[in-house]
């Protein structure tokens, strides 16, 4: 029998260190359920300007370091945590509008972005949503990369809303090599990203949409600041 030394060093690795819950570091599983439960609630709604914006977490220190450990050291769990509140913002709007000619559009990682991680970061993620979203009978839905930087941005996490947006101005073209010239016109677009905070990404995308004559529903995403979505 061949034995695989990867398989046997982690099984050790997993009795010397044992894994604990990825958020609260108190329980002795990948993620407890007192903490899975928040990233498993039903989408709500909220407006920024003319745009409809689906959340199922609120942002604060403990879901941004879940989104830090998906993002920068692209753990599965956490990964699967915000796939799962993402399926359920996507899912939320299937009340709304008839999901057969839905598009999703996830806004775009940046170049350096790419260049440091190795891939788009919300693709993944995104991809196994649909697979959740698919399960519970909202098959076939289409995503596509229409959405490019056309611009460096500052990093905006010390920026006020009005420099945000400023700063987010004319940030996004379309991708030409989308695949999708004749079905754009008339696809219904949700745009998707991670966090929503003041809006300014996801006003700046849609605007670039819009301007191309593409019907833009609103977005989906994981998490929205407090103010977006209040504590329950």
């Amino acid at each position: 029998m061949k034995i695989n030394v990867r398989d046997v060093y982690q099984g050790i690795t997993s009795l010397v260190f044992p894994e604990i819950c990825l958020i609260c570091n108190q329980v002795f599983e990948k993620v407890c359920r007192s903490c899975e439960y928040r990233w498993l609630q039903n989408a709500r709604s909220f407006r920024i300007d003319d745009l409809t914006i689906s959340a199922v977490v609120t942002y604060d220190s403990e879901s941004s370091g879940v989104v830090l450990k998906a993002k920068e050291d692209r753990n599965k769990v956490a990964r699967l945590l915000m796939a799962n509140a993402l399926a359920n913002s996507i899912m939320s709007w299937k009340v709304k509008t008839d999901y057969a000619n839905l598009l999703l559009v996830p806004i775009p990682s940046s170049k350096m972005a790419i260049r440091r991680r190795g891939e788009s970061f919300l693709q993944p993620i995104l991809k196994s949503a649909l697979q959740i979203c698919s399960s519970h009978g909202m098959k076939d839905l289409a995503w596509r990369s229409v959405l490019l930087h056309q611009k460096r941005v500052k990093d905006q996490s010390e920026l006020s809303f009005n420099e945000r947006r400023k700063n987010l101005e004319n940030a996004f073209k379309i991708n030409e090599n989308s695949g999708l010239e004749n079905s754009l016109a008339t696809a219904k677009i949700i745009l998707i990203d991670d966090v929503v905070t003041t809006g300014a990404t996801l006003l700046s995308a849609a605007r670039a949409l819009r301007e191309r004559k593409m019907t833009v529903l609103g977005a989906a995403t994981v998490c929205a600041s407090a103010h977006r979505l209040l504590i329950r």
